[in-house]
């Protein structure tokens, strides 16, 4: 993260304890930039991404105010994230853009705490997101992707917790919403063999991924209840390294007879078609692509594929929701796993090759 947007969620932090406080005046910038431990230029930049943003006002000759929009807000929900994606991986962008939408209606507000699986591991009893929820800043916590058992557990016993977009909530008291993925590969493989394909095959960048294991197991059964198999051959695990993947998604084509694949989610479908694009080759055409995910509008530059939407919209809102009656209601829902069902949306990356 760099400079600006670092010094940013630390005023970000320090509006929510001012507000709580009623106080809606601002240091000026020389005295935050002391503060903090950042230049002038940018803390001042800082704040001028705040006030864009609406968080903040700025008058001229009379200072820094925090805005009516904040200051309306009754509760604060920290979002937390497992690692290092800075916000630029698309599907956990479209995760808290989708909480974004429902706490703007809810009159809440958001703070974000990412890499808090290394916050934990560095300081395991007194970090930034322990300290915030002992201080009354956080009013609940909202977890958006895999972490530690134990993490989550430690949060459950200091603030109410929720957890979406994971497969922890089986066995677990904590309220839990993800996407039925059995259901997702079932619905994947049943399409595609309406549409006239028999040799096909599924690629995720690797098989210890949970959700990749019920893709997986839903995909088998759907081509087995038609009488068509897959074997080892059909399945490709391309790893992370750009190197390595580019050469394998490569090397799996020259190998196959394949007419479809299904990919475990759009992102990295992308990743695939465009190393297909380089070897002159067309989707559909040539391989017919569905992948699992809805990102129709943040990728409009590519092509429009089939996909089996996760409901990550509905997740937001459902997991916010239930964290919001248990802040408000003070009371205990019933914990576990609720599974949202997925749907196919029809674009144009599957062709019918019974026509």
């Amino acid at each position: 993260m760099n400079k600006i947007l670092e010094a940013k969620e630390v005023i970000h932090k320090y509006i929510v304890q001012l507000s709580t406080n009623k106080k809606y005046c601002l240091p000026s910038e020389r005295s935050l930039a002391e503060k903090f431990g950042y230049s002038r230029g940018t803390i001042g930049k800082a704040l001028g991404v705040l006030a864009a943003e609406g968080t903040v006002l700025r008058k001229h000759g009379s200072g820094t105010f925090i805005s009516d929009k904040i200051r309306k807000r009754t509760l604060t929900v920290a979002v937390v994230m497992r690692n290092a994606y800075d916000y630029t991986d698309v599907h956990f962008r479209q995760i808290v853009e989708s909480i974004s939408r429902h706490v703007e209606k809810n009159n809440i507000y958001l703070q974000i705490f990412d890499r808090v699986a290394n916050l934990f591991e560095n300081n395991p009893n007194d970090n930034s997101l322990i300290q915030a929820i002992n201080s009354g800043i956080i009013d609940g916590v909202l977890v958006v992707s895999r972490m530690p058992l134990q993490i989550i557990c430690k949060l459950n016993s200091l603030s109410p917790t929720v957890i979406i977009n994971n497969l922890l909530g089986i066995g677990s008291e904590i309220p839990c919403f993800s996407c039925n993925h059995f259901r997702v590969g079932f619905l994947a493989g049943k399409y595609l063999l309406a549409n006239g394909h028999r040799k096909l095959a599924y690629i995720t960048d690797t098989l210890s991924h949970p959700e990749a294991e019920l893709q997986l197991c839903g995909f088998k059964s759907a081509l087995e209840m038609r009488g068509v198999e897959l074997t080892e051959a059909d399945i490709l695990e391309t790893k992370q390294d750009y190197n390595i993947f580019n050469k394998r998604v490569k090397v799996f084509y020259n190998k196959s007879v394949h007419t479809a694949y299904f990919v475990r989610h759009a992102i990295f479908a992308l990743k695939i078609i465009t190393v297909l694009q380089k070897m002159s080759l067309k989707v559909p055409e040539d391989i017919s692509i569905i992948a699992c995910g809805n990102y129709k509008n943040i990728l409009r530059s590519y092509i429009d594929l089939t996909t089996v939407d996760n409901q990550t919209y509905q997740m937001c809102r459902m997991g916010l929701e239930c964290l919001l009656n248990i802040i408000k209601n003070n009371n205990n829902p019933e914990g576990g796993l609720k599974l949202l069902t997925p749907q196919i949306i029809e674009n144009n990356s599957v062709i019918n090759v019974d026509h």
